[in-house]
């Protein structure tokens, strides 16, 4: 008899994301990294870089239907994983349209 399938794992949408490193308005370094996670209020990212805690970040999401959502947060956690970074950031600012496109990311 076969056995009962185990509900699948949440759906962790590996998605490329831009980011700038804000001090007040002024843009001091930017690049590139992934979204490996998207809760509520907060992403983890994979990226080369690290932040320091506290560091202000605009981000901007590119979608699998070639939309882009654009959040502003800060990090509150970096852990060094294999050969980049884990940055956890809690969204300070998510527009609606914004947030309306990465639920359907995630729901998708």
């Amino acid at each position: 008899m076969p056995r009962p399938r185990s509900r699948p794992p949440a759906r962790r949408p590996k998605v490329l994301t831009s980011f700038r490193c804000l001090e007040g308005d002024t843009v001091t370094s930017s690049g590139f990294g992934r979204t490996l996670d998207i809760g509520e209020g907060e992403v983890m990212l994979e990226s080369p870089d690290a932040f320091p805690v506290g560091q202000v970040l605009d981000l901007e999401f590119l979608l699998d239907d070639d939309q882009i959502a654009g959040a502003r947060g800060h990090v509150t956690r970096i852990h060094k994983g294999r050969g980049l970074y884990r940055v956890r950031v809690e969204i300070d600012k998510l527009p609606a349209t914004s947030r309306r496109l990465l639920a359907r990311q995630v729901a998708g």
